[in-house]
């Protein structure tokens, strides 16, 4: 408290004052800084409200496409089942023909060779009657 007065005492009173309002205009412009840097930080923290809802929009919009894509997903898989199950249906089906050709032209080989036997057998026979008729002809002339 000494040194205080000691300091006003040395100083005269216009003196003193000056640096009183010195102190009460660095005071008020220090308090008008301290607000500008409230405003500022006041302002960062309502963009970064804002910023955090168009984040929350973003990842809610994010959310809903890979909803959408896991939808599809499973829609695009039931699908491929579906193909490979006709594919196997397709496979079975095509087994299925080619016993019943192989069948159907082990039949026509089978019919191919008893038409043949008997073409055969009726060459044969007409043969045989030609003969007999020859000989009935020959007996009727005798």
């Amino acid at each position: 408290m000494e040194r205080y007065q000691e300091i006003q005492q040395s100083l005269n009173p216009a003196d003193y004052t000056r640096a009183i309002l010195n102190i009460l205009e660095d005071f008020s412009g220090e308090k008008g800084r301290l607000e500008g840097t409230q405003r500022a930080v006041f302002n960062i923290l309502e963009d970064s409200s804002g910023e955090k809802d168009r984040l929350e929009e973003t990842q809610r919009a994010v959310f809903n496409i890979l909803e959408d894509f896991s939808g599809e997903k499973g829609q695009l898989e039931d699908s491929q089942r579906a193909v490979l199950n006709i594919l196997d249906d397709f496979s079975n089906e095509k087994d299925r023909l080619e016993g019943t050709q192989k069948a159907m032209l082990n039949l026509l080989e089978d019919f191919d060779r008893e038409r043949v036997k008997t073409e055969a057998a009726n060459t044969q026979l007409l043969e045989e009657m030609d003969v007999r008729k020859k000989i009935e002809e020959q007996v009727k002339k005798s």
